[in-house]
């Protein structure tokens, strides 16, 4: 059981920077931002590390439904280059099918559920045009997770700590408000 709870739990790495360089163009400066605060909210769809889990018996765990979350933020630009971000996401119940190595199976065997964190991140953009720009971001992150076993929920076990969060994502800005697609581990 602890080995699928940390296998869902948030891992991760350092503060990622990007930069381009081209030959002719002189660097641009690291101006301020006309409005450095910002807000937002989003849908979470999650990626699990692992769609099947197989023990030595034969015995296997498989995912068959996945929850949808959502998280709120709020962030701060320092320039168009860096700037910080304080979010909270909720990211939904996945639930397992256990299947024993004799073919009986069970649907709801597990249940990972109650999932979510709190994060702090610095953010590191590249400011391609005025409407697009990849970003980049890591910080650290609070994790909680319920899992339950068996439909009628008698064994359950809540885990819970600090990590490292990291990621990667697209934003498009469209007059004041942007559209952001990312990846986050």
């Amino acid at each position: 059981m602890k080995k699928l709870l940390a296998a869902s739990a948030i891992a991760a790495a350092g503060l990622a920077a990007t930069g381009v360089s081209f030959a002719a163009a002189a660097p641009a400066p690291m101006m301020g931002v006309a409005n450095p605060w910002y807000v937002g909210i989003g849908v979470n769809y999650p990626a699990t590390m692992t769609d099947k889990i197989q023990d030595s018996d034969g015995d296997q765990l498989k995912l068959n439904t996945r929850g949808v979350g959502g998280n709120i933020f709020v962030g701060y630009r320092v320039n168009n280059y860096f700037g910080t971000e304080l979010g909270l996401s909720m990211l939904g119940t996945d639930k397992y099918k256990f299947t024993a190595a004799d073919g009986t199976s069970t649907n709801n065997a597990l249940k990972l559920q109650d999932q979510w964190n709190v994060h702090f991140v610095g953010n590191a953009y590249l400011p391609v045009t005025d409407w697009f720009e990849p970003y980049a971001f890591a910080g650290v992150g609070y994790i909680s997770s319920e899992a339950r076993v068996g439909n009628n929920s008698l064994i359950k076990e809540t885990d819970n700590g600090f990590g490292l969060i990291y990621g990667a994502g697209l934003q498009f800005n469209i007059n004041q408000f942007g559209i952001r697609v990312n990846y986050t581990r």
